[in-house]
């Protein structure tokens, strides 16, 4: 009879002084995006049903207290696409989430135009999305916004060719990635949603930027640290910090997780100290310059909250787990190799 494992998770938020909120309309726009995204039907409906579990808008909600009822559904909808095309580009070789990537930046970059007849059902929802989001949004954010998500993609298909390759990488280019593939970055943009425009001034200043990648780091670690334990139980952990630290540093599990720890706290601390020496701006972009400054901090309590409070990755026991921590280490169940030829709508696939 097998010993089962347990290990603990980190309580990486001890401390953390940005406190829980969510936006007053996440019920309406949670039924309303949810309701858009189904229209397509571009998940199978087992797939549908694991992503529906996610509770995506509880993130976009949580991470955007601010906002107001459009924008908070255009924000919510980059979290779910974000979300999608991860699903579709999993699925499939790194040639075809390239196509796929491709695909989804047209559309992002041409929202009037008519999608090809037989294109990737991809196209048209990114389509469809942007067309009504730009519609409250200024043109620097627009620009702000596209940039990343431009990254966030190629970053995706990076992630794919290390999984053709079975590569893991060193701590460092692992997180050099991964700060991208976390597609944090586009959400950060999102923060500016129903702004007139942070000026650069303030989005480039050397201390926010500085921030920026700390908070950023905060968010994948705790996401690598909450996801480990069923992405090590598919065959998917070599994309997770844990193992990348396991196979660098020769360490067991409970090694990897007090390097976590310790590299968390001391992100925290500089964080923190960061948070002293910024700036005073100008009244003309005070207000929006905090408002965007603390959204990213609460993007890590936001983050890490719902991991626990949605079923992504511990399914109806996420509560009682944020309490006391303990889990059980799962069996490995088998690798989702990528597909030769993926299909455009995985609604497509056998379930």
């Amino acid at each position: 009879m097998l010993t089962q494992v347990q290990f603990r998770l980190p309580d990486t938020l001890a401390g953390w002084p940005w406190p829980r909120a969510i936006n007053p309309y996440h019920d309406e726009v949670k039924a309303e995006c949810e309701k858009w995204v189904h229209s397509f039907n571009a998940l199978g409906p087992k797939s549908q049903v694991a992503f529906d579990q996610c509770n995506i808008c509880l993130l976009g909600s949580l991470s955007n207290p601010h906002l107001d009822r459009e924008s908070l559904r255009t924000a919510c909808e980059v979290l779910i696409l974000s979300f999608l095309f991860d699903e579709f580009t999993d699925r499939v070789n790194s040639d075809q989430a390239r196509e796929y990537g491709d695909i989804v930046m047209d559309a992002l970059r041409n929202p009037h135009k008519p999608r090809p007849k037989g294109e990737c059902i991809l196209g048209e929802i990114f389509r469809q999305f942007w067309e009504r989001g730009i519609r409250t949004m200024s043109t620097i954010v627009q620009e702000r916004f596209i940039k990343e998500f431009k990254d966030f993609t190629d970053s995706v298909v990076i992630e794919g060719i290390d999984r053709e390759t079975s590569r893991i990488r060193t701590i460092e280019e692992y997180l050099k990635l991964r700060r991208f593939t976390v597609g944090i970055w586009p959400n950060f943009v999102a923060l500016q949603f129903g702004m007139k425009g942070l000026p650069d001034e303030v989005v480039l200043h050397p201390t926010v930027v500085k921030l920026s990648v700390l908070l950023n780091d905060a968010v994948l670690l705790d996401n690598d640290l909450l996801s480990y334990n069923r992405e090590q139980a598919a065959g998917e952990g070599f994309h997770n910090i844990i193992t990348v630290v396991m196979a660098e540093l020769k360490v067991d599990l409970d090694g990897a997780l007090a390097w976590l720890e310790k590299r968390r706290a001391q992100i925290a601390a500089d964080v923190i100290a960061g948070w002293d020496t910024l700036p005073e701006w100008d009244e003309d972009v005070r207000e929006d310059a905090r408002t965007y400054l603390q959204g990213m901090a609460g993007w890590v309590r936001s983050s890490y909250t719902w991991q626990f409070e949605s079923e992504r990755y511990f399914g109806k026991h996420g509560r009682e787990i944020q309490e006391h921590r303990m889990v059980t280490l799962l069996p490995k169940t088998r690798n989702r190799a990528p597909c030769a030829n993926g299909p455009d709508n995985l609604a497509d696939l056998g379930e």
